[in-house]
């Protein structure tokens, strides 16, 4: 039977990105908040390491799109693909995060959880299903992936 990890921390979960083929940065910043950005498909994406160092809660695999009508890009999203679209709205003004060409940014992700414990198998399956799930994102055009805000 295939061991479980507990405790996944930034360093184990950025060996397995790097063991299916793909670079893995880890930063951390001021808040101690902690990443793993990646790029596939020529899509940037990253991994947000949830709760606290070293006993991470879980981590959430991320790419931001901006497209021309959020809402139903994500509701058709949600419908028919793997991860889950999220249409962004600015915290400050309550107004859904537009550019100034007029787009609005979604962002597509999943979660995983480690309090119940999980493989390396099983982590690298979700990763390479995720990695899929970017390809398949960077190959559309129906929007642009966001490398950095407007």
């Amino acid at each position: 039977m295939a061991e479980m990890d507990v405790l996944w921390t930034p360093e184990l979960l950025a060996e397995v990105v790097r063991e299916v083929g793909y670079k893995a940065v880890i930063t951390e910043d001021d808040d101690n908040d902690v990443w793993i950005e990646s790029k596939s498909g020529g899509a940037p994406w990253r991994i947000a390491m949830l709760g606290s160092s070293p006993l991470f809660i879980g981590a959430a695999f991320g790419i931001a799109v901006w497209v021309e009508d959020p809402f139903v890009w994500a509701n058709t999203w949600n419908r028919e693909k793997y991860g889950k679209a999220t249409v962004i709205v600015d915290p400050d003004t309550d107004e859904i995060e537009q550019a100034c060409d007029g787009t609005f940014l979604v962002v597509v992700n999943e979660r995983i959880e480690f309090h119940s414990g999980l493989t390396r198998e099983y982590a690298t399956a979700l990763v390479v299903g995720w990695i899929n799930t970017v390809e398949s994102i960077a190959l559309r055009d129906d929007l642009e992936v966001a490398t950095a805000p407007r």
